[in-house]
């Protein structure tokens, strides 16, 4: 995905300049769109640990593939005619792409990857993530010029494929991975530790122990109601006496 919205920016100059734009004005749709990775990539801070993980990467993936839908339909149609409405509604979609991108999986993507990995092969694990993403990037990015001379607008199908799939995938088979510990994290995934402390045990321990502490109270004020009982009974007998 990473390598389609690098694409977007390159192939949106073209979709500017049918505009009626000049090359500054490209220059300064283009600034605006990078401009937005950065912006909205600083408001996902604001979410990102709020969310469960699996549904915002399954939303990310629902967004992009549905303005690649439209950008698909509007470039197929619209790319070499003057209809200024349909090129800005293009525009428009290469913009909704990378908000939500940057909302939704350019953060949580290298996060959740660097979660699932046992604690032992973390880096290992991560690194190769990172390389494997980057190898798929440089693949998209130097079949991009032939593909998009050569069929055009279809290119964008095998990422509207990817990200249906990715969206159903994230969404069913992702395990929500939001403020567990990395131990519990390992062990949703099946790696069986020699001694691994859950959340819930810890809460549970908590309970026992507040449990216990209130057990303990009443049983002083037991003790003392007892006590004076039987120093009140002792004053009567001495009164009687």
């Amino acid at each position: 995905m990473l390598g389609l919205a690098e694409r977007a920016a390159d192939y949106g100059s073209l979709i500017y300049s049918r505009l009626g734009f000049g090359p500054t004005d490209v220059l300064y749709f283009l600034t605006g769109w990078t401009s937005c990775a950065f912006v909205f990539n600083i408001i996902a801070m604001l979410f990102v640990d709020r969310l469960p993980r699996n549904r915002l990467i399954s939303c990310g993936f629902f967004v992009c593939m549905c303005s690649l839908i439209v950008e698909a339909a509007l470039q197929k149609n619209f790319l070499t005619s003057t209809n200024k409405g349909a090129l800005g509604a293009a525009v428009a979609m290469t913009y909704l792409y990378v908000v939500s991108y940057s909302l939704c999986l350019d953060g949580p993507t290298y996060f959740y990857i660097g979660e699932i990995w046992p604690s032992h092969l973390r880096a290992q694990g991560f690194a190769l993530s990172t390389s494997v993403l980057c190898a798929t990037n440089i693949v998209w990015l130097q079949a991009a010029p032939t593909a998009f001379k050569n069929i055009g607008w279809a290119y964008y199908i095998f990422f509207i494929v990817f990200a249906a799939l990715g969206s159903l995938v994230a969404l069913i088979f992702f395990p929500d991975t939001l403020h567990k510990p990395l131990e519990e994290t390992a062990l949703m995934f099946g790696d069986e530790a020699d001694v691994v402390v859950l959340q819930s045990h810890l809460r549970d321990a908590d309970v026992l122990e507040n449990v216990k502490a209130n057990l303990r109270e009443e049983e002083k004020q037991h003790s003392r109601s007892e006590e004076v009982e039987d120093i009140q009974q002792g004053l009567q007998v001495q009164t009687k006496l």
